[in-house]
């Protein structure tokens, strides 16, 4: 039950804190776009009900290599320190594959994408959703990435590394675009970028707590062979 514990509880916390990081923005940036926009309330839906569910569709495709990479990268912990930066690597490869593939589809691609999934949209609204997805279209590498690394972080049994990345990254993204929203000229892009660099942060930090803990769990395991060689 300890041990149930302590994997599921800062899983639960990390899962947790997007939609809560979600609803954050919902009260917050209306509020900021306010200062200068007429219809704040819809600027902020193209973004969170429009970029955010295109952008999710590879994003959710990439769901299953992390997935995979729990049992795959958890088998080689216990077994091969070295092989476990090898399939985490491997998981990692995969996922970029298909996430910057998937980020310069959506680039290139936005207009009519969001075209053909936002049919009722029209004029300055299509052409800000457009500019959004375009803007947003590189979280679709990052956060594949961040899904994946967090799987990873998951197999070692390190979760809690997972949740406090993620964690950092919400408070970076929530403050800046606290100041990207005050300028008219940025608006609702300002809270794309902040978005941007949130999974940018959680990817690097996800990352280097990855090589971290495997470089610890293989410490111990070459020292015992090479302790074996010498006897």
């Amino acid at each position: 039950m300890k041990t149930v514990l302590r994997l599921s509880i800062p899983v639960t916390l990390s899962s947790m804190l997007l939609p809560l990081s979600g609803l954050l923005d919902s009260v917050l940036v209306p509020r900021l776009l306010g200062a200068y926009a007429s219809d704040p309330v819809a600027l902020y839906g193209l973004f969170a009900g429009g970029a955010v569910t295109v952008i999710n569709l590879p994003v959710s495709i990439c769901y299953g290599i992390a997935a995979a990479s729990v049992p795959a990268v958890a088998t080689a912990a216990t077994t091969a320190g070295q092989s476990v930066r090898k399939r985490i690597f491997f998981s990692l490869g995969i996922t970029v594959l298909i996430g910057g593939a998937s980020a310069i589809g959506l680039y290139l691609f936005a207009a009519p994408a969001a075209k053909i999934i936002f049919r009722s949209l029209q004029g300055e609204e299509l052409q800000t959703l457009i500019g959004l997805i375009r803007a947003f279209s590189v979280s679709a590498l990052t956060l594949s990435c961040v899904q994946t690394l967090s799987a990873c972080l998951t197999a070692q049994g390190k979760p809690q590394h997972a949740a406090l990345s993620m964690l950092i990254a919400v408070t970076v993204k929530t403050g800046t675009y606290a100041v990207l929203l005050q300028n008219a000229k940025t608006s609702v892009f300002g809270l794309a970028y902040a978005t941007n660099l949130c999974y940018l942060v959680a990817f690097l930090l996800d990352l280097l707590y990855n090589l971290i803990v495997s470089k610890r769990r293989s410490q111990p395991k070459i020292k015992a062979e090479q302790e074996g060689e010498k006897e």
